[in-house]
């Protein structure tokens, strides 16, 4: 065959080394990939484990996880909706995500106004009427830091702008911009 073709086997061996060099150049990236992903799991999560419903759990539902779960675990409640909010005469859509003090326990959340070096601690918000917004919101309702926003049938002052937040890499497929508010100012 070689004396025959010379050129087919030629262009034979040509291809079937590309072909192999794009399948290991291909499992390279996946590998490298998985490995990240792996590496920087919790913090994307922002935890170690998340159990989640599309509705409220049920006392019964949050007890048997918590007994599912190593003894001295510490857990916080997250809740994610979407809600309408509004400035003057501009409203959005908004994913609200209320949260606990310690949020999160892996991973930061880069706030415009906030020191670089620490996740912002998210006590103000379940302790005062406060938010922090997308950026995108801030052209959306016309808003600046201290403006007054209604949620609800409540009004909730811009304590800052979420400048990196962690978990939306997760949350890729979310319908609107992020608004972080404290649990107890949700449940109030």
């Amino acid at each position: 065959e070689l004396r025959n073709s010379p050129r087919f086997c030629l262009l034979f061996i040509l291809n079937m080394s590309l072909g192999l060099l794009g399948f290991i150049a291909l499992d390279s990236v996946k590998r490298s990939f998985q490995d990240r992903l792996q590496d920087s799991a919790k913090s994307l999560l922002g935890a170690d484990i998340s159990v989640g419903a599309r509705r409220l759990m049920t006392e019964d539902e949050a007890q048997t996880a918590m007994a599912n779960l190593p003894k001295g675990t510490s857990s916080q409640n997250v809740l994610t909706l979407y809600s309408m909010v509004a400035h003057k005469e501009s409203s959005a859509l908004v994913q609200l995500r209320a949260i606990g003090p310690s949020y999160p326990y892996y991973g930061t959340i880069k706030l415009r106004n906030s020191p670089q070096e620490d996740s912002p601690s998210a006590g103000p918000l379940n302790t005062q009427t406060k938010v922090w917004i997308a950026p995108e919101l801030l052209i959306q309702l016309d808003v600046a830091l201290g403006s007054m926003i209604r949620i609800g049938d409540r009004d909730f002052e811009v304590a800052d702008v979420i400048e990196e937040d962690i978990a939306s890499s997760l949350g890729a497929n979310s319908m609107a911009p992020r608004i972080y508010l404290g649990i107890d100012q949700l449940e109030a």
